[in-house]
């Protein structure tokens, strides 16, 4: 982020610098961590199922448990950006009045 970047909202003569926007770009970029994580964990369970349905094998075990820990991990993260999206909703509706 550019240092004393700012933006000016004309609906209600507001400035904003970096340091208010800072924390939305960093909720973006968990976003797109979470995202790049699902993708990850879809293409092992892709592989997974493909071992025990084509290749007639068993998946391992640890493998599975795995992939059940980063379902957590992930479900955890979601649920801390829902409650971020929420309160900068509430932020931004403020803004807006």
């Amino acid at each position: 982020m550019c240092e004393g970047m700012s933006i000016f909202l004309s609906s209600n003569s507001t400035m904003y610098s970096s340091e208010h926007i800072q924390p939305h770009f960093f909720s973006f970029s968990l976003h797109q961590l979470i995202h790049h994580r699902i993708q990850k964990m879809k293409e092992q369970v892709q592989e997974l199922h493909r071992d025990i349905t084509r290749r007639k094998c068993l998946s391992k075990k640890e493998a599975v448990s795995d992939i059940v820990d980063e379902c957590s991990q992930v479900d955890i993260q979601i649920n801390t950006q829902v409650a971020t999206l929420e309160h900068m909703k509430i932020v931004f509706q403020r803004v807006g009045r």
